[in-house]
């Protein structure tokens, strides 16, 4: 293929896609499979493995056109999956803020936005599934379909700096902040907030000295993070529905393909076709977030988050 007809069928640029190849390949245990048929290498699994995640396309139909079998499709599946996930160890791919990364996050959302100390803007998406076999009402959402939580946390670039997915999808946004692994290692102090910085959520969320709540009404930041979901959608249009049942395989897809949405940005490989705002539109129509009540608030939070909107100037100059 030139190198625009594959970026148009396999939703990256060849070198987007020869960069995570190397990168693959340095974490392989072998690199090439054959299950009841001849061995295929490594770059036919990532290159089934990234078309399924980038398209709608049936599996049956992605089967017959990489010359496999169904079953040996999904194994690759699993397998390609597995090895995206070593890879995001191994480079951190999706890691959280450390110090000097975390004070440029912060600078640069302080420039436009006036605000000191934001680190990361939190949100949760759902991705559509099949009824899964077990617990199925579990997964159906308050929009009537079956679907699991994403939730995300990303920078001022959109790159998502951690990513949990699997959750129910009747499940709201802060009950699946506190099943996380953020939220464990938060409370287990093994991340920091360097310079007293902090995340920030809509009103899904609860209020506390990390985790700053705007108020009704006003959510100055969390498009940027509806705005990472667009893209991620748009680019990889298999989250819009997962035709597996296998849940444990629909969280490494989804965990996969947000490894890969942050490759692209890091690569500046971004796709002239995917259409923002009718990838926002979809998401507005999906569960509507449920305000969480503050109640029980820690007053150092209730003070920080005071101390943060008197030092907005839009504010300032408002009351003036």
């Amino acid at each position: 293929m030139a190198d625009h007809q594959f970026q148009l069928h396999f939703r990256m640029s060849t070198t987007t896609f020869e960069y995570l190849l190397h990168a693959v390949y340095g974490v392989r245990q072998n690199s090439t499979v054959s299950v009841g048929q001849p061995q295929f290498n490594l770059d036919k699994q990532l290159m089934i493995t990234v078309w399924y995640l980038g398209n709608l396309e049936s599996f049956r139909s992605l089967a017959n056109r990489f010359a496999i079998s169904k079953s040996t499709c999904w194994e690759t599946l699993y397998r390609t999956c597995r090895l995206l996930l070593k890879v995001n160890k191994k480079l951190k791919i999706i890691s959280w803020p450390h110090v000097n990364r975390a004070n440029e996050i912060s600078q640069s959302i302080d420039r436009p936005y006036h605000m000191q100390g934001v680190i990361g803007m939190i949100d949760g998406t759902a991705i559509e599934i099949n009824a899964p076999k077990e617990h199925r009402m579990s997964y159906f959402n308050r929009k009537s379909y079956f679907s699991v939580v994403l939730q995300g946390i990303c920078d001022h670039n959109m790159l998502f700096t951690d990513v949990y997915a699997g959750q129910p999808g009747s499940k709201h946004d802060y009950a699946v902040f506190e099943k996380s692994d953020i939220f464990e290692r938060i409370n287990n102090k093994e991340v920091s907030f360097p310079g007293n910085s902090y995340i920030i959520g809509d009103l899904a969320y609860k209020l506390s000295n990390f985790f700053m709540v705007g108020f009704k009404h006003n959510r100055p930041l969390s498009q940027r993070e509806k705005n990472a979901f667009a893209l991620l959608k748009g680019r990889f249009r298999r989250l819009k529905l997962l035709e597996t049942q296998s849940l444990d395989l629909i969280a490494m897809l989804i965990v996969s393909a947000c490894i890969l949405h942050n490759v692209c940005i890091m690569e500046s490989d971004l796709l002239d076709n995917i259409d923002t705002e009718e990838e926002l539109r979809e998401l507005r129509q999906g569960p509507e977030d449920q305000e969480v009540l503050e109640q029980n608030a820690d007053n150092e939070a209730i003070v920080k988050r005071l101390d943060i909107v008197n030092s907005l100037p839009l504010l300032r100059n408002n009351n003036a």
